[in-house]
């Protein structure tokens, strides 16, 4: 669920179902319902192909304070509650604000959790080449985390509220305590690996049988007029079918496979310019 900000002087919040390959272009209020999940693509590294990406597990509820037009680049994040994994490869500039923390964090996978009940913020490191340093909001007190560990700032209620030292010119200083640090589970390690594993496969394969606008014919994808040469099991015969304006694959008759071919004509079509 997405809930957009209203531009009117009431700043009314209106809710927007959140759908696939939706691109967020405004300052947004983020909803994540029970039993769900929301991944967000933040950019693509130039080099090796791999997303910075944020994760928002159930009944996480984050801020995005506003998104660059130019190239949709997020500067923030505020995470008001709830679970929220990062994944960055290179040029990491992101922030990610808590109602207990405020940090820039470098290239790594890591995953935050809000409770603002209890009240306190946790990060974990997956991974990372670098020590993280670790501190409640203006907080002098730190720690160093490396990958497989994490922390904790437990912070202090007063009247139901997080409550805060506010210092000179307004500057707001978390109350609590930082806890030493630990080690994160191997249940949860390998939890969070296999789902990498599984989303890395995804994109490659939906990389590899990306479609263009140009390919009208699918089952395999071609543009118009390109020809598909496959072997017909059943009479052992190489079969040549086109490409055509309707999107359908026509003119199928059996034919010597034309040297153009990759590999000898088979089961799995390939697909080439036609050679008549």
């Amino acid at each position: 669920m997405i809930r957009v900000e209203n531009k009117a002087p009431m700043h009314e919040l209106k809710e927007v179902p959140l759908r696939a390959k939706n691109i967020l272009r405004d300052s947004v209020y983020l909803k994540v319902k029970d039993k769900s999940e929301l991944r967000l693509i933040l950019s693509q590294d130039a080099k090796t192909k791999q997303q910075a990406r944020l994760i928002l597990h159930e009944n996480a509820e984050v801020k995005i304070p506003a998104i660059a037009w130019e190239d949709g680049r997020i500067l923030e994040l505020e995470i008001i509650k709830g679970s929220v994994s990062y994944v960055c490869v290179s040029d990491c500039s992101l922030r990610i604000v808590t109602p207990l923390s405020n940090i820039v964090l470098p290239a790594g996978e890591y995953r935050w959790h809000m409770d603002t009940l209890k009240p306190s913020v946790r990060l974990s490191v997956y991974h990372s080449d670098q020590e993280i340093v670790f501190k409640g909001l203006e907080r002098d007190e730190s720690v160093k985390l490396n990958a497989g560990q994490f922390s904790e700032f437990v912070g202090v209620l007063e009247d139901e509220n997080i409550s805060y030292d506010i210092l000179l010119r307004g500057r707001r200083v978390a109350k609590g305590k930082l806890l030493a640090v630990a080690s994160i589970a191997k249940d949860e390690l390998n939890d969070w690996q296999q789902d990498q594993k599984k989303y890395l496969m995804k994109v490659a394969a939906e990389k590899k049988g990306s479609r263009k606008p140009s390919q009208i014919c699918e089952k395999p994808l071609a543009e118009l007029n390109q020809c598909m040469w496959q072997l017909d099991l059943s009479d052992k015969k190489c079969y040549r079918s086109r490409c055509n304006a309707n999107g359908e694959w026509v003119e199928r008759n059996p034919v010597e496979a034309p040297s153009s071919l990759s590999k000898p004509c088979g089961s799995v079509p390939q697909v080439l310019k036609c050679d008549y």
